[in-house]
C-alpha cells in the first residue's frame, strides 16, 4: 500500500516486499526498497490486492474515511483504519469473496464482484442503520442482506 505521490518510484518490479502465492520472491530485491519510496503497508505473501475504495463515511459512518481492500487470493474484503498516511489496523470484513472488483454506488451499497462465482453482492448498513437507528450494535455495523441506504442523501462530489 504506497501513499502515492508525483513523480515517486515505487520500485515495481525491482524492489517488493511480497511473494508470490507459490512463496516464489516477487522482484530483485524482495524486502529492499533503498532508493525507492517505501510502502506504508504490505502483505506477505501477497493477498492478490484487487481494488481500493475510501468509504464515504455518510453511509458507513463507523469506517469514517477508512480504506476499504479486496482480495483475491484471500478471498476476503479488508478495512484499513488510517491515520493520515499511517496504517493504525488492519481488519477482515467479509471472508468468503475473491473480490475482483468493487465500488460505493450512490446509495452507500458497497457492491462486490465475486470473479470465483461470477456474481455481484452488495454490502449495506445493517437493519439497525437502514431503519435510522443510530445506535452501535455488536455484529451489526453492515449485512449482504440489508435493502440500499436513504438515497436522499447527496452523491459525493
Amino acid at each position: 500500500l504506497n501513499v502515492l505521490e508525483a513523480g515517486g518510484n515505487y520500485g515495481w518490479p525491482l524492489a517488493s516486499h511480497g511473494v508470490e502465492y507459490d512463496l516464489q520472491v516477487i522482484g530483485r530485491r524482495a524486502g529492499r526498497h533503498d532508493g525507492f519510496a517505501k510502502p506504508v503497508y504490505f502483505w506477505a505473501p501477497s493477498i492478490g490486492v484487487s481494488s481500493v475504495v475510501v468509504n464515504d463515511a455518510r453511509f458507513f459512518p463507523l469506517w469514517g474515511n477508512d480504506l476499504l481492500v479486496g482480495s483475491l487470493m484471500g478471498h476476503a474484503l479488508l478495512r484499513i483504519h488510517r491515520d493520515g498516511t499511517n496504517v493504525k489496523s488492519v481488519e477482515e470484513i467479509y471472508g468468503a469473496l475473491a473480490i475482483r472488483d468493487m465500488v460505493q454506488m450512490l446509495d452507500g451499497r458497497i457492491a462486490l464482484y465475486d470473479s470465483t462465482r461470477g456474481s455481484v453482492h452488495f454490502l449495506s448498513r445493517s437493519a439497525a442503520w437502514c431503519n435510522g437507528g443510530e445506535q452501535f450494535q455488536t455484529g451489526h455495523v453492515y449485512s449482504l442482506q440489508c435493502p440500499p441506504a436513504d438515497s436522499s442523501v447527496s452523491p459525493p462530489r
